[in-house]
């Protein structure tokens, strides 16, 4: 119940970002966990989401699969194994409604043309090192239009060199200059949050 009403609040946030498209969007949502965002989103949103892409590791990224396949059950939904190339990522994403994917697949996304509206990243980027937050970052810039996260105030990720995380420090985060950002709200629940919208400027 409290992983549905936090979702919830999350969902409210990103409809912020929805509410600025007229027509079906794209949605791209990275470590997603056990899939709580994602059946949020999709609850609230079912008709206007064209493609949602969910990019994770195993075994988080098949828990999501599990888990929307019970709740979404008239939704294509496939996991992109044995994907090697341009042409099979399109007539993979053609077939599918809900697809997931693994990190190194995001350059065969971007190589397939595939617009992103929305890229998500709820609750994962505080646990990862500077290296793997720059991966992401900059598929973000080059795949989407906005893009949204929350994050812990301050952390500091285990075992990882010099790697101090700060809500008030974006360029911990690596964000790009040419973001521009629309808002920066602390969370209701939990209390230590905060949550982010930046524009993806070109």
């Amino acid at each position: 119940t409290q992983d549905r009403i936090n979702s919830t609040l999350e969902y409210l946030s990103i409809k912020k970002i929805i509410k600025r498209f007229t027509n079906n969007f794209n949605i791209l949502e990275i470590g997603a966990g056990s899939g709580r965002t994602t059946e949020a989103i999709l609850a609230f949103e079912n008709e206007k989401i064209d493609k949602y892409f969910v990019v994770d590791i195993p075994p988080a990224l098949y828990l999501n699969y599990l888990r929307m396949k019970n709740n979404f059950p008239t939704k294509k939904i496939g996991i992109a194994k044995n994907i090697h190339s341009v042409e099979d990522i399109k007539n993979f994403i053609s077939k599918n409604d809900l697809i997931f994917l693994l990190p190194h697949q995001l350059s065969l996304l971007q190589k397939s043309g595939t617009k992103i509206q929305i890229f998500v990243a709820v609750d994962c980027l505080h646990e990862m090192d500077k290296k793997t937050i720059k991966y992401y970052m900059e598929y973000a810039d080059k795949l989407c239009e906005f893009f949204y996260f929350k994050i812990w105030n301050k952390t500091h990720v285990a075992y990882a060199f010099n790697n101090y995380l700060s809500a008030d420090d974006e360029n911990s985060y690596q964000i790009k200059s040419n973001w521009e950002r629309i808002f920066k709200n602390e969370c209701i629940f939990p209390g230590n949050y905060f949550d982010f919208c930046f524009k993806i400027k070109k």
